[in-house]
């Protein structure tokens, strides 16, 4: 098996080449290390990644893998080598002109009797969609900063009316209802009273 690039029948390699993504085989070494068996082109082309470069590395970098994402992509393949578990995850992609893109991998392992661990897997363009879920989280936020802002103002405002509406209560308490002032004074003092507390509740 090692070092064994594959190539696909004509029309099945035509069937691949348009698959949304790239199709490939990753083949882990009894050693650690990597190389790609098949690697379709369709996705790295778009991402400006040379695929026959890959294939025609002996051991891969993972060049293209951001280097803020590498530690934790070569994690990924450790546990799901280890464990024979499905591997999906989510990486920053860096083409030849410095474009990033994200990408999403999701393959299934198997191992070999000499230890060989291959995946079969496709990656995905994702980049949009994370966007959309950075976008969402910063809206997210920014309502989180607003309510938080609206609630000091409004705490604020509230502290502020207590001791006039203290003052003006016990003003109306000891006017009474036959106090010195008349009985418009009082209601428009009493309705100034409840435009206070309505603003402060």
């Amino acid at each position: 098996m090692d070092e064994q690039r594959q190539t696909a029948p004509p029309r099945l390699e035509a069937l691949i080449e348009n698959v949304p993504g790239n199709v490939y085989r990753r083949v882990r070494r009894p050693d650690g290390s990597y190389y790609f068996a098949f690697l379709s082109s369709g996705l790295f082309r778009h991402f400006g990644i040379d695929n026959t470069r890959l294939l025609g590395e002996g051991t891969l970098r993972f060049d293209w893998i951001h280097p803020e994402d590498r530690a934790r992509f070569a994690a990924d393949l450790d546990i799901s080598a280890a464990m024979l578990s499905l591997l999906d995850h989510r990486v920053r992609v860096v083409g030849q002109n410095g474009e990033v893109h994200w990408a999403r991998g999701i393959a299934r392992p198997e191992r070999l009797a000499d230890g060989t661990v291959i995946w079969d897997g496709i990656v995905i363009d994702v980049t949009r969609e994370v966007e959309a879920e950075a976008a969402l989280r910063i809206t997210k936020e920014e309502t989180e900063r607003a309510h938080r802002q609206t609630t000091a103002v409004i705490k604020a405002v509230t502290q502020r009316l207590e001791p006039p509406i203290a003052e003006l209560e016990s003003l109306l308490e000891t006017l009474g209802d036959q106090g010195p002032v008349g009985p418009a004074i009082r209601e428009s003092l009493r309705g100034c009273l409840e435009a206070l507390r309505m603003v402060s509740d």
